[in-house]
């Protein structure tokens, strides 16, 4: 300048300068254009640029290099040379933090001031961000174009369209996301907002490590509206990377490179790969807490996973249009979370469209069944009563629920529908079952391997094998306990309501759910129902419920009390606990004898209802009945006529006797008769059709000449296996038990050690000496084929004729004795069934002539029966009507 003196007040000025240069530079980015626009900045940092290459610039550079500050264009300093030193003096505080280094060189107290200033700074405003600048020129042109500068505004709208940007810009923003997740005063905005809520609520919480962040959340219901809507999009963002939570991604560091080494960072890929491993006996228990903190958290709101938000978008908005619109109108704080996306997501879960939606939609449900702390909605409608019955009670396994439910009675209404709701969710998915899916794990993988796991159908496989040996006791216990559950409401066996629920609208439609009331009406009306899908699953609630009482809810409530005084000692299962109560009606409760009795009759109807009898006939039905469906007591009928044979298995022809006996004694059960004889049973024999009045089929036999052709052939039908299983005192055949015991020796104690259908053969051999009531129900024997014709006054007399010609006599006795007991059996015949002697039209020319020809051989006749007596040969004579 020319002189010492001009000099020296240069000196003086620049170094004035200098001193006050941190304050010169907050005042001058206020000052500069606080209006400007990114893509205004971009303009002018473009052609400065341009000046700078073709050496037009002038001036005196500061710090290191960036733009000119006096000339030559935009007057703005860029501080590139100091970021090198602020990012080894940032590592070093860090090393100093957790005392990675101890002996290295402590950085002092003003140093770390500076640091966290210069960063600030940095992240407030683009154009201290050289190196950002540089990477995002285009990003920020075609996204952030009409962005104000300051306040971290154009780092955020990068942010938000980090998907679109280049991979140089998004890894320069990723990085920065990254440094502020260790100090979240890095964030502009959320720093600007929360201001005053830091001051008061974390002034004593120290800088980095996630400290002030943590600070802030748990101090969100006391926040500054402002401070809790820049807190919400900041936790939005961090959904995106495990490297954005500063806590979780310290914490679960090791289990990420144990577990995760090779998954892709981004994307939220880390995160939910450690949730895939958290159940590995060799995950942290550090790491598992924080992280089961992190997914906790996700559950206030669908936009805190971004897994979620990003795959699921379409389906929610097209799924849950409301909730969407009502979550955007507010923070997560404002909107009720119960109604909000994520619920509404799992309650149309089966409506998802997108297979990505779907399956992450299912890790997040079978997620919040696991831990209940994932499950906001639950802990908000339950909080008091996990406070009052559940304190002590472990997270995970869904334990929570369990307890929950085990105290159903107690629980508000609120409570109670939530949990419910929770429960119909449960049963769309064996995932959602955590406890059954780890107790049945192997037999899972041994019996059902190839079903598919949603729906209720791994359950039912299950089921199928709760007999098998190689069953665990925990898995059968846990199976049990699900059945039982799903058996008490419709909504809770998606694969019946699904199937029936047009059967269910048309004849249960004033029904309520719950308490199997609907599943019973279903039941009851089995015979109505039109869907194939719905009578199948019909049927197999029916065989389940055979099976296991507890599975009929009607019927366990009625008999809870008679199980636990009657039959306390009797296992579950196989119909065991049934057949103890049936045993003892007379001890038993009304109600519970009529729910009983009103089983007995819906098992009557197929064998497949009656597990014990399938259990000791399942030989006898592959062998001599193997082409009879199942169903209308067919084979039932097949297996009773067939127990006769001598190769027929002994326990099962019993369990036919047993079958029989009710059959014959109770019209209700025998389901054959029952259907054709409907108008029979009202006019001649009317109530007897209920399952506590016998006497029914007793009633329709007595009135055997005025049934219809259908009835008579099925009370035949009854009266000839009755006969075939002989029993004293029989409902049917009591009538000759003196017969029987006169003529074939056959009493009380002997009946077990006698041939099926040998007492049956002694009555028809000694036929002319039995009773008039005995031979009345044995004579029906004779025309017990399907294909016989009968008429309303008896049988007619050419088939009868030929009923005696087939019956077990030598051809030389027939042919001595047919005319003679032709005439008698016919005589008999109409005078027992008309009161008088009618010839039916019969010429009596031809009467004269039978008359005649028995009188000639009448002699002998006679002398045939003396010749017997002394050589011992003897002959029936069927002369009974």
């Amino acid at each position: 300048l020319g002189s010492e003196t001009k000099n020296s007040n240069v000196r003086q000025r620049m170094l004035a300068l200098k001193r006050n240069f941190t304050e010169f530079k907050k005042s001058y980015f206020q000052r500069a254009r606080p209006a400007m626009k990114a893509g205004e900045f971009l303009s002018h940092f473009a052609s400065s640029q341009n000046s700078r290459e073709n050496g037009q610039n002038k001036g005196v550079k500061f710090l290191g290099g960036g733009m000119n500050m006096f000339g030559g264009g935009l007057q703005l300093p860029f501080f590139g040379g100091r970021t090198t030193a602020v990012f080894c003096l940032q590592r070093n505080i860090r090393r100093q933090r957790s005392s990675v280094a101890p002996d290295q060189q402590q950085v002092t107290g003003q140093c770390k001031t500076e640091v966290r200033s210069f960063m600030e700074q940095r992240a407030a405003d683009v154009r201290r961000d050289k190196s950002l600048l540089g990477v995002c020129f285009q990003d920020i042109t075609s996204h952030c174009n009409q962005t104000d500068l300051g306040n971290g505004r154009v780092l955020r709208c990068l942010k938000l369209h980090k998907s679109s940007l280049t991979g140089s810009c998004a890894s320069a923003v990723t990085t920065r996301q990254m440094q502020s997740a260790e100090d979240v005063l890095l964030d502009a905005p959320l720093r600007v907002a929360c201001t005053q809520d830091l001051s008061q609520e974390c002034s004593h919480v120290g800088y980095g490590g996630g400290a002030k962040l943590s600070c802030l959340q748990a101090a969100r219901p006391i926040l500054t509206i402002k401070c809790r809507q820049e807190l919400f999009r900041r936790e939005v963002e961090n959904s995106e990377d495990i490297r954005f939570n500063f806590r979780l991604s310290q914490t679960c560091a090791a289990e990420k490179q144990k577990f995760c080494e090779h998954e892709p960072l981004g994307r939220a890929r880390a995160i939910t790969c450690l949730q895939d491993n958290m159940k590995n006996e060799d995950f942290g228990i550090e790491c598992k807490t924080e992280l089961q903190k992190t997914l906790g958290h996700q559950a206030w709101d669908w936009r805190l996973d971004w897994r979620l938000r990003t795959l699921c978008h379409k389906d929610a908005h097209e799924l849950c249009g409301s909730e969407v619109a009502a979550a955007a109108n507010g923070t997560a704080s404002e909107v009720r979370v119960e109604t909000g996306v994520l619920e509404c997501l799992k309650q149309r879960a089966g409506s998802v469209s997108e297979e990505g939606c779907s399956k992450h939609l299912q890790l997040r449900i079978a997620a919040s069944m696991e831990d209940m702390r994932q499950d906001l909605p639950m802990l908000q409608a339950c909080g008091q009563e996990l406070r009052d019955h559940c304190q002590g009670v472990p997270s995970g396994e869904g334990r929570m629920q369990m307890c929950l439910e085990s105290v159903k009675e107690s629980l508000s209404k609120n409570c109670s529908g939530m949990l419910f709701r929770r429960s119909v969710l449960q049963s769309t998915n064996f995932k959602f079952k955590p406890r059954m899916a780890r107790l049945c794990a192997v037999e899972k993988d041994k019996f059902c391997s190839k079903v598919p796991e949603t729906g209720n159908e791994v359950a039912k496989c299950l089921q199928d094998h709760l007999q098998d040996p190689e069953m665990s006791t925990r898995c059968r216990q846990i199976v049990e306990r699900d059945e039982v559950k799903s058996s008490g409401d419709i909504r809770l066996n998606p694969g019946l309501l699904a199937a029936c629920q047009t059967d269910q609208q048309a004849l249960c439609k004033d029904m309520l759910p719950g308490r199997g009331r609907v599943i019973k009406c279903l039941k009851d009306n089995r015979h109505m129902l039109n869907n194939p899908g719905c009578r199948i699953a019909t049927t197999r609630m029916l065989t389940r419920a055979a099976d296991n009482w507890k599975l009929d809810r009607p019927l366990a409530e009625a008999c809870l009390e008679d199980v636990q005084k009657l039959c306390k000692n009797i296992p579950a299962g196989e119909g065991r606990v049934h057949e103890c109560l049936r045993k003892v009606p007379q001890e038993v409760s009304p109600e519970c004898q009529a729910a009983e009795a009103r089983l007995e009759a819906q098992e009557a109807e197929d064998i497949r209802l009656k597990p014990m009898i399938m259990k000791v006939c399942s030989d006898a039905i592959s062998t001599h009945c193997p082409n009879v469906h199942p169903g209308d007591s067919r084979v039932i009928t097949c297996l009773q006529e067939k127990s006769t044979l001598p190769e027929f298995p002994s326990m099962c022809a019993k369990r036919m006797t047993a079958l029989a006996r009710r059959s014959a004694l109770f019209v209700a059960f025998n389901p054959r008769v029952l259907r054709s004889c409907q108008q029979e049973l009202e006019k001649q024999c009317p109530g007897m059709n209920a399952t506590d009045v016998p006497g029914g089929v007793r009633c329709l036999l007595e009135g055997f000449q005025y049934s219809s052709l259908g009835c008579q052939s099925e009370v035949t039908r009854t009266v000839s296996i009755s006969l075939n299983q002989y029993q004293h005192n029989g409902p049917l055949t009591k009538v000759c038990d003196a017969d029987a015991v006169k003529f074939c020796g056959v009493d009380e104690n002997s009946q077990m050690f006698v041939r099926p259908s040998s007492v049956k053969d002694c009555l028809l051999r000694s036929s002319g000496n039995i009773t008039d009531a005995c031979w009345k129900v044995v004579s029906l024997h004779l025309v017990s084929d399907r294909d016989d014709k009968i008429d309303r006054k008896g049988f007619r007399w050419n088939e009868l004729k030929n009923r005696i010609k087939n019956a077990n006599l030598s051809t030389e006795e027939h042919d001595e004795i047919a005319k003679r007991v032709f005439a008698e059996v016919a005589t008999k015949l109409h005078t027992r069934n008309n009161g008088e002697l009618s010839l039916e039209g019969l010429p009596v020319a031809v009467l004269l002539m039978i008359v005649g020809v028995i009188c000639v051989g009448s002699g002998y006749f006679f002398y045939q029966r003396n010749q017997s007596k002394k050589t011992g040969k003897g002959y029936v004579v069927y002369d009974k009507s």
